[in-house]
């Protein structure tokens, strides 16, 4: 059996991290339109959230702009799609990519009669929550470490596309902490493996990863060259549960004829996941880590960002079960 290990393309982000946010901010007692601070969430996407009171809500919109020119909205949010939090207080949601922690967001209020900038970074909230010395959960920490060494990787991976990262991610860490993800290797994702069953007629080949705001997986099955789509139906399941979005169909790759079978929307918390892809009588038991034990083991060039990729799910792990009903005891909220 033969694995691919390539990976075929980066659209932006990732998932993950840190916390939800109400309680603690301070609501500003004069009807004023202003930032009061900002907050961190990782689940599909990665997002910063911007609490501001607004004094004329009606028509408020909030614009955000990554870097360069401001005049170039990367997103806007109006008030009607943000979250109420009472007393003239919203949060209006900012979506950007794990590599672009370290670009500035600049934030522009407009309520129809009052115009307020701040300039914020997911790595600004990073730095914040290492610097807090109070929390009941302290393996908080070691998420935004991961999160920030695995932005790091991906700015290093994807120079080409982005530019050399002249200032990494991850440069707020000490030594220690960014050397954590040289540090890994194959043998600590032995438990990835993929576990295949070929039949007489179908194969597997390997599978290929799409790093996007979420994960995508491919698998390929090798099949006859006469081979229709009809002949050989596909099933993927999770925990014996139908996986939504799936989508198969056949291609020629290295001249070989196969079923592709592409797995979407794996989110940071699911990168360990294990999916039952049938083909036909072929079957595939796999995870989105497997790739990541391929490429470590392989020490293709996937290898360095498939390490950090490993700490930042193994952290997202533990991160929703030491958080489950309890996330606001480790909320860090930087006010502005």
């Amino acid at each position: 059996m033969k694995k691919t290990s390539k990976m075929i393309s980066f659209l932006l982000s990732v998932t993950l991290l840190l916390v939800l946010f109400c309680s603690s901010v301070t609501v500003a007692q004069a009807a004023s339109t202003q930032f009061l601070g900002a907050t961190v969430t990782l689940g599909g996407k990665l997002t910063v959230n911007f609490y501001a009171q607004v004094a004329n809500p009606t028509n408020a919109r909030m614009n955000f702009n990554l870097g360069g020119d401001p005049s170039e909205i990367h997103q806007t949010v109006f008030v009607s799609e943000a979250t109420a939090i009472g007393g003239g207080v919203y949060s209006f949601p900012c979506t950007v990519g794990t590599v672009q922690m370290t670009q500035t967001i600049t934030a522009t209020l407009l309520d129809g009669s009052t115009t307020v900038t701040q300039t914020y970074s997911v790595r600004d909230y990073a730095a914040t929550s290492l610097a807090q010395k109070d929390w009941t959960n302290l393996s908080a920490t070691d998420t935004v470490v991961a999160t920030v060494n695995y932005g790091a990787a991906l700015q290093a991976t994807y120079a080409t596309k982005f530019g050399a990262p002249t200032d990494p991610a991850n440069t707020i860490l000490p030594d220690d902490f960014k050397s954590r993800v040289e540090a890994v290797t194959a043998d600590m994702l032995s438990a990835d493996r993929a576990v295949v069953t070929d039949s007489a007629s179908v194969s597997f080949y390997g599978y290929q990863m799409l790093l996007g705001s979420e994960t995508t997986l491919y698998t390929f099955f090798r099949v006859p060259s006469d081979a229709a789509y009809t002949d050989y139906p596909v099933t993927v399941t999770c925990g014996g549960e139908a996986v939504a979005g799936v989508k198969s169909f056949l291609t020629t790759t290295n001249g070989q004829r196969m079923m592709q079978v592409c797995i979407p929307n794996i989110g940071a918390s699911s990168l360990s996941a294990r999916f039952v892809v049938q083909v036909g009588d072929a079957q595939a038991d796999v995870s989105a880590r497997s790739f990541m034990y391929s490429a470590i083991r392989a020490g293709s060039k996937d290898a360095a960002i498939c390490k950090a990729m490993y700490l930042y799910s193994v952290e997202s792990d533990k991160y929703v079960v030491d958080t489950l009903g309890n996330q606001k005891d480790n909320v860090v909220t930087d006010n502005f």
